[in-house]
């Protein structure tokens, strides 16, 4: 009778113990689909004798069979022979093995007939029968099987019995956790030392030693090192320096900022006399004392990296708003091509809703007349990498570069395409793409345009180079 202890140590066996197949032989064998005619005893043994491989005579489920039915060949020989001519004189290739497979009925019937299992019959002394089809799974369970101990390597060759001896001592045993004083099994002492939450741990920024369970509080409001950000300018610096960054500092980094963008076109500007002195500009006053809408406008300082939106121009921006006829409050950039990489997309933007896409492409020389454009997709679902297209009534296509009126797809039920191997991409019309960014050689560089001849976001373009993706979410008032 098994005592509770030894059915204890069952429960686990395999969490202490790994399997080992007796000879690399048997393994190949049964890798192979390669089976000895000798070891069936039950009433298929008639039909397995039709199963046999024309060479070697073992019996075979994986290999090929000749159209008329004559030849059966294991896998094994096959790669040996690589052509093989049957007694019907037809041609048996290699490369036709999954044009003339096995017969997958025959294979099923001799996978249910019984056999007897070696180990328990050589070492145990039992005529233990199970079927062909759960061997593996057998054997890897067997108590006359081999196994080794996963903490100490020792090896036990055809017992069972004595592998629950030895978990006694090596894997059963109960010994402390070193950092919370736990009773646990031996076995499992590795992984719950690495999880343990009382275990002291360095913090990687100010090496201070502290638990586990508090490190990442420690992190973010503790730890002398942590980094902020101004929430005036943007600045990131360090906790320990923070009476450094002065409101003094902040200014002058704000009037920095503008003075950049202001120099890149300083007739653009109708700048008040008192903001060119505080700015430290060297351009003529106009007669005007009003600013440009750049620096009262809520949405240009969201675009401030970007490099498809001109911030000295309020035109796009008044023509990104008027695309929406909700308000908006935000727009928040999640994926930059140039900054992030490319083949990101989906990393930096799936499951994320209100996504509006800018797009800037280059049309091929040997196509069509060299042109820089930009064109534009707004998605109201999330983006995914299951590889299907998704409906969404509520997406448009439009040309950033001409500003037209947003195009809606023809069939909205499949708006979006998601798939990990392509970038942001929108529509379908009789089966074939409106506007698809793939990926080839590793990243976002080639983009595909269907019917563009009457979208004109591509200027009539088909085919066409990506230079710069920008996607951005939208949060609506």
């Amino acid at each position: 009778m098994i005592s509770q202890k030894d059915k204890d140590v069952l429960d686990v066996f395999d969490k202490m113990f790994k399997y080992i197949p007796d000879s690399n032989e048997k393994k190949q064998q049964m890798d192979n689909g390669i089976y000895d005619p000798s070891i069936f005893c039950d009433e298929f043994t008639a039909i397995v004798e039709d199963a046999k491989c024309y060479f070697c005579k073992q019996v075979c489920l994986d290999g090929i069979q000749c159209p008329q039915g004559c030849v059966i060949i294991c896998k094994k020989c096959l790669e040996q022979k690589k052509i093989i001519k049957c007694e019907c004189s037809y041609l048996l290739d290699i490369k036709q093995i999954d044009r003339y497979k096995f017969n997958k009925v025959l294979s099923k019937v001799i996978g249910h007939s019984s056999i007897i299992c070696e180990n328990c019959k050589n070492f145990g002394k039992l005529k233990t029968k199970i079927e062909l089809s759960k061997l593996k799974e057998h054997l890897s369970k067997c108590d006359y099987s081999s196994y080794q101990c996963l903490r100490c390597d020792k090896k036990f060759v055809n017992s069972k019995n004595e592998c629950i001896k030895h978990s006694y001592k090596c894997g059963y045993s109960d010994i402390n956790c070193s950092f919370c004083n736990k009773t646990i099994k031996a076995y499992i002492k590795d992984s719950h030392e690495k999880k343990c939450a009382n275990e002291k741990i360095e913090c990687d920024l100010c090496h201070i030693i502290t638990e586990r369970k508090n490190i990442e509080n420690h992190k973010s409001s503790e730890c002398d090192y942590r980094n902020e950000q101004c929430t005036e300018c943007d600045e990131i610096y360090i906790h320990k320096d923070k009476t450094k960054h002065s409101k003094e500092k902040c200014l002058t980094r704000q009037n920095e900022m503008l003075r950049s963008i202001i120099m890149e076109n300083p007739d653009k500007y109708d700048i008040p006399r008192k903001t060119a002195i505080l700015l430290k500009l060297d351009i003529p006053m106009k007669r005007q004392n009003t600013m440009s809408n750049l620096f009262c406008n809520k949405y240009s300082k969201m675009f401030i990296n970007s490099s498809i939106v001109k911030m000295n121009e309020d035109e796009d921006i008044n023509y990104i708003l008027g695309l929406f006829r909700k308000k908006i409050e935000q727009f928040i950039l999640l994926y930059k091509m140039s900054d992030d990489g490319e083949m990101t997309f989906h990393q930096n933007c799936d499951n994320k809703k209100q996504t509006l896409s800018l797009i800037k492409i280059k049309t091929r020389k040997d196509l069509t007349a060299e042109r820089t454009l930009i064109y534009g997709g707004y998605a109201e679902e999330c983006w995914d990498s299951l590889g299907n297209a998704k409906p969404d009534p509520k997406s448009f296509i439009f040309s950033f570069t001409n500003k037209s009126k947003p195009f809606r797809g023809v069939k909205p039920y499949c708006s979006i395409i998601c798939h990990s191997e392509y970038g942001p991409s929108f529509g379908f019309s009789n089966k074939k793409p409106e506007l698809w960014i793939m990926n080839k050689e590793g990243g976002y560089n080639a983009t595909f345009a269907f019917r563009d001849n009457e979208m004109t976001c591509t200027g009539a373009a088909k085919k066409f180079d990506v230079l710069e993706i920008e996607v951005y979410q939208i949060i609506f008032e």
